[in-house]
């Protein structure tokens, strides 16, 4: 028994060492075939670029559009002709409801003005005799989604002095249908993509079994576990993955770079702040762990099905 714990100790002790050298010899092996080695990780690379490029745009469009906390507007139309002692209780009463985060008040005098700047109606507005416009509470819910959205609107028509309330949740459920189905369209691209990517990397690791054949027999005829054989494939696909979600990373890096300044002047005209955000740290990590396990994974597949054919004759 207690040979057995002792062996299971020395195993233990053995196993970083082993997994260690296994690591970095398969990266040394891939560095010495760079060649072939860097069009395996390029084709990685591109496979995994296109699903993170297009989710990040998926997700920069719903920026730019506004599709985001604070993006949706409710217009409340007071009675014509309130006082500013009206206005300010309304104001006040809305401020008290729960789901608002801001309220804006223009005044009759604010929108004629805003009116006038408009060639359309300058003309028309300089024969009026007084005022027409009522005064309007913009209001900024603090959810977006036109569930809560329409529940806030219906509370604020039961308010004392509101003559209208309009919404404009319509376009934004049309715009999150339409980024919902793109989002969906990543995933199921990216699922396809994945898939590529076990299959090359998968393929790359038995071209490299059968290069290695005879290296194989030999280690099998020495005593070589099957576990001992299989891990340096195993960490080379790893490897191959790795490498190919951080060039991944870095070409969608790269392509944001270069639509920031059309996106930049394009937001100028618009008088807008709006800019792309890249992947950040979080997909960097993200995209080389993603790599490196579906690496292992095509590996394992590989090594699972042609290793068991190699036996010493």
């Amino acid at each position: 028994m207690a040979k057995h714990s002792h062996r299971f100790r020395a195993r233990l002790r053995a196993w970083p060492a082993q997994h260690g050298h296994a690591a970095f010899s398969s990266l040394g092996r891939l560095w010495r075939g760079r060649g072939a080695s860097l069009m395996s990780i390029g084709v990685a690379a591109i496979a995994l670029a296109l699903p993170l490029g297009l989710a990040v745009l998926v997700h920069n469009a719903a920026g730019l559009t506004g599709i985001s906390r604070g993006s949706a507007r409710i217009s409340v139309f007071l009675q014509p002709g309130a006082s500013n002692q009206a206005i300010a209780s309304a104001r006040s009463a809305v401020n008290a409801l729960p789901g608002v985060l801001s309220v804006q008040t223009i005044t009759p005098a604010q929108a004629l003005d805003e009116f006038k700047h408009l060639a359309a109606f300058h003309q028309a507005l300089t024969t009026l005799q007084s005022n027409p416009l009522p005064p309007v509470l913009v209001v900024t819910p603090g959810d977006s989604r036109v569930g809560p959205v329409e529940q806030l609107a219906g509370k604020l028509r039961t308010l004392s002095g509101v003559d209208q309330v309009v919404t404009d949740s319509t376009w934004i459920a049309r715009l999150n249908a339409m980024l919902s189905i793109a989002r969906r369209a990543v995933w199921v691209l990216g699922a396809l993509l994945a898939l590529a990517v076990l299959l090359v990397i998968g393929n790359t690791v038995r071209l490299e079994i059968q290069s290695r054949r005879t290296e194989v027999e030999v280690q099998k005829l020495v005593g070589a576990t099957n576990a001992f054989v299989r891990r340096p494939f195993l960490y080379g696909g790893l490897w191959y993955g790795a490498w190919g979600g951080l060039a991944a990373w870095i070409l969608v890096e790269v392509a944001l770079a270069l639509l920031a300044a059309p996106v930049a002047r394009l937001a100028h005209l618009y008088a807008s702040a709006a800019h792309l955000d890249g992947p950040g740290f979080t997909g960097l990590v993200g995209m080389i762990v993603a790599g490196a396990a579906l690496g292992w994974v095509g590996a394992l597949v590989a090594v699972g099905r042609h290793l068991r054919a190699i036996e010493p004759g």
